[in-house]
């Protein structure tokens, strides 16, 4: 005898033993659907998609959603970081020669630093060194995009080229460009986000960039130098592709 109508309709809606029930809440227009990454989100997240993260009873959609989530803790957690950052800069509270404060920031750090956070994170010295300065940055300078990579919206590979688009520009140019491109950049592609980006950074007037600050590339410009060393390449602009690499050679006074 073959399948007749209604014969399994009591199995196939016996709840699935195995699936949480918050997973809904990750479903399109769910609770936890474009809920701001926190602690918080990042517990529920382990919770509903079990061990080895296999998601038992998750739809696609809501899977999906448990994937945007992570990907916003990804951003939560790199703001938190840039965070720290920023509170070990206050704590060596020593500026470039040259330089001042930001606000509460100081405008540089010392060589010594940069070395300790090359060391804690393993990376190499100069990672570390435009690390620091794109945490800097995306406080002092560019506090939205530093509020869209602590909310989620923005990765931190795109909150950092929009970072690096900018760095020649001066902090009124900076602070103009980046209303502008504050509200087109929510769920834009890497690519697009680097467009808009160097889009804003030649709507307006390019004023010099204090010499202080960061140069293109993220190194930061010759001040007062002997002999010993003197010779510091200059990177190329990734604001400016046709900006060409130069060399800073010694000079006699300073």
């Amino acid at each position: 005898m073959g399948w007749q109508p209604g014969q399994h309709d009591n199995q196939s809606a016996a709840p699935n033993p195995f699936r949480d029930s918050r997973l809904a809440s990750f479903g399109k227009d769910g609770e936890w659907d474009g809920q701001r990454p926190s602690a918080v989100t990042a517990a529920v997240l382990e919770d509903v998609s079990g061990p080895g993260w296999r998601c038992p009873g998750a739809s696609r959609d809501e899977m999906l959603g448990m994937l945007r989530q992570a990907q916003a803790l990804e951003s939560w957690a790199s703001a938190v970081k840039l965070g720290v950052l920023r509170s070990v800069v206050r704590d060596d509270d020593e500026p470039l020669p040259g330089g001042g404060y930001h606000g509460d920031l100081p405008e540089g750090w010392t060589k010594s630093l940069t070395h300790e956070v090359a060391l804690a994170l393993a990376v190499p010295v100069v990672s570390a060194d435009k690390m620091m300065w794109a945490a800097w940055d995306l406080q002092a300078r560019l506090p939205g995009i530093g509020g869209l990579l602590a909310a989620g919206e923005l990765t931190y590979a795109k909150a950092k080229v929009v970072h690096e688009v900018f760095l020649l520009l001066s902090d009124e140019d900076a602070a103009s460009a980046e209303a502008l491109v504050l509200p087109e950049l929510a769920g834009k592609t890497y690519g697009q986000v680097k467009r808009l980006a160097e889009q804003a950074a030649i709507t307006g007037p390019v004023r010099p960039r204090p010499a202080h600050r960061p140069g293109p590339g993220g190194t930061r410009p010759r001040l007062c130098q002997s002999p010993a060393s003197s010779t510091r390449t200059r990177l190329p602009s990734p604001a400016t592709p046709a900006w060409t690499s130069s060399v800073l050679r010694p000079t006699s006074t300073c």
